[in-house]
């Protein structure tokens, strides 16, 4: 299946971030397209927005995936992501931040992962079936109060399991015939379990 045929049946939204800037990308597959992601990254100074995205594996790590029950509702998700980044990108600076050096103002805008669990918790609230969302790290989710989440969101005990360090092991569809559906794990095979 191609990159955009994939994107357009997707019902789960990746949430991608850069342990070494802390910046954050969201996709609608698995993989970062260069050219998405760099559209999502700040503009306007050199060193925001590098000409050439570092797709290193071990850099870009996922923060959060959010499965909604239709593809329409995570394409609706990802856009409002896109346009609370870009809201926030084109605000003015904050008077505070031009007492600070150069380099501390692109420490504190390339630091995006708190922001976009904030913007992450407000698109699932906006949905009125909500989304089940799982963690690269469980201490992520706590950086948004409960309530935010809103009624329908469900969170995932485990963590975003990673093989290798770096390579995603293929979630499952959350969601079958609109019920949840649990699944387990045992020596690296994954197998469902009964629909609840």
């Amino acid at each position: 299946m191609s990159s955009r045929k994939h994107m357009l049946s997707s019902k789960t939204v990746y949430l991608f971030r850069n342990i070494q800037t802390k910046q954050v990308v969201s996709s609608l597959t698995r993989q970062i397209n260069n050219d998405r992601a760099l559209r999502q990254l700040p503009v306007g100074t050199k060193h925001l927005a590098p000409q050439k995205l570092q797709m290193r594996k071990d850099i870009w790590l996922p923060l959060a995936l959010a499965t909604f029950t239709s593809q329409k509702s995570a394409q609706a998700a990802e856009a409002l992501l896109k346009h609370y980044k870009q809201v926030r990108a084109s605000a003015p600076l904050d008077p505070a931040e031009f007492k600070t050096t150069k380099k501390a103002r692109k420490i504190i805008h390339m630091d995006q992962i708190a922001e976009s669990v904030a913007d992450l918790a407000e698109a699932i609230k906006k949905d009125p079936k909500g989304a089940v969302v799982q963690w690269g790290k469980k201490e992520f989710k706590a950086w948004v109060a409960e309530g935010a989440w809103g009624e329908n969101c469900e969170h995932l005990d485990k963590e975003i399991m990673l093989v290798k360090g770096h390579e995603w092991v293929p979630e499952p569809e959350v969601y079958l015939n609109g019920k949840r559906k649990d699944f387990v794990i045992e020596d690296g095979i994954m197998s469902a379990a009964m629909p609840r």
